[in-house]
């Protein structure tokens, strides 16, 4: 357990371990109130006590570095500064933190798209409906492009009971990307919802987006029989599992905060990264990098860039101690201090 403190607030670190899940758990909390958890699996088995250290160190070092970039950045008027950091604690459900952090955005550039899809998001989170549906609507105006934005606008209008908005919205989503599975499967619930309130007109329009569905997510698979008998029940079940399917697969977002994060770090505190913290990162991201993400490995080579700032320090203090014989090292870092200077500027 740790205890860190900034601005007045305390933070606290605890890690444990689960037996069911069969993996530690990291929870995080803010002025004594449990604010999120976090499993962390590893290939080794059991509890063992090292892999309980490297997962408290782990996200306990990830969350002091975006503590301390917070007070780096309080006064900052950069609007991809605050977002990133204020997609980093929304996903690590740091609610108060996050809101702070895109309102700055917004503050620094009112018309960022992406600032207002994440503080919706997050308004969302909290229960802010009519908040969280002006920054959806705003996003959608501002860039059609993104199919995220008319979702995540039908989910909260769904949540509402607003059928006929919600309806037109995931529709919306659907028209700019076809294939988007989760639009969909709203666009199923939404009809499964009509059909529960009695009107079972609606259950075959509901079949037939789980069967598109299912064709999207399992091309290989015959969809699953109904029994006429109980044709709503069974539509609900189909619809949970393709729900869960949906949700079980790659989850880029834990990572992406992550990448927002240290990439902040390097550009506007590389001080604050220590090399242990640059290794962990680089290690976690080498292993994700095996799904093929185009945007993880150019991640990654930029992790790889500046993690040869530690390398340099080396080289100048062993430089410094015996000239001749470490002059390939030098070479070696010359190369990696005009890579790292063109980088920064």
């Amino acid at each position: 357990m740790d205890d860190y403190s900034f601005g007045g607030i305390t933070y606290r670190v605890e890690t444990a371990y689960d037996d069911l899940e069969r993996a530690w758990v990291v929870d995080f909390f803010r002025n004594n109130r449990l604010v999120s958890a976090r499993l962390y699996r590893s290939e080794a088995l059991g509890s063992d006590r090292k892999e309980a250290e490297r997962a408290h160190g782990s996200e306990g070092s990830v969350l002091v570095l975006a503590l301390q970039l917070r007070a780096k950045l309080a006064a900052a008027k950069d609007s991809q500064a605050h977002l990133k950091l204020g997609f980093f604690f929304f996903v690590y459900q740091f609610y108060a933190e996050a809101e702070a952090e895109l309102k700055k955005a917004l503050a620094a550039f009112s018309d960022l798209p992406e600032a207002l899809f994440h503080l919706g998001s997050v308004c969302h989170r909290q229960g802010k409906f009519n908040q969280a549906v002006a920054c959806f609507e705003k996003a959608c105006l501002l860039d059609s492009r993104y199919a995220d934005y008319s979702n995540a606008l039908g989910q909260v209008y769904l949540e509402e009971g607003k059928l006929e908005e919600a309806e037109a919205a995931f529709l919306a989503a659907l028209e700019t990307n076809p294939k988007y599975l989760d639009a969909r499967l709203n666009l199923a619930q939404l009809h499964l919802d009509r059909a529960g309130r009695g009107g079972d007109g609606f259950l075959h329009k509901a079949e037939e987006l789980l069967a598109e569905s299912f064709a999207l997510l399992d091309p290989q698979s015959s969809f699953p029989p109904i029994n006429p008998t109980i044709h709503y029940d069974s539509l609900c079940r189909i619809f949970l599992d393709l729900k869960a399917k949906c949700n079980s697969r790659v989850d880029k977002s834990n990572l992406k905060a992550w990448c927002y994060l240290f990439n902040l770090a390097f550009r506007s505190g590389p001080e604050l990264l220590s090399r242990t913290q640059l290794e962990r990162y680089l290690e976690r991201l080498y292993l994700e990098n095996r799904f093929g993400f185009a945007d993880l490995s150019n991640f990654l080579g930029v992790a790889y860039l500046f993690y040869a700032r530690f390398f340099l320090a080396a080289a100048e203090e062993a430089i410094a101690q015996d000239k001749e014989s470490l002059k390939w090292l030098k070479k070696i870092s010359g190369k990696h201090a005009f890579l790292l200077g063109s980088l920064e500027t």
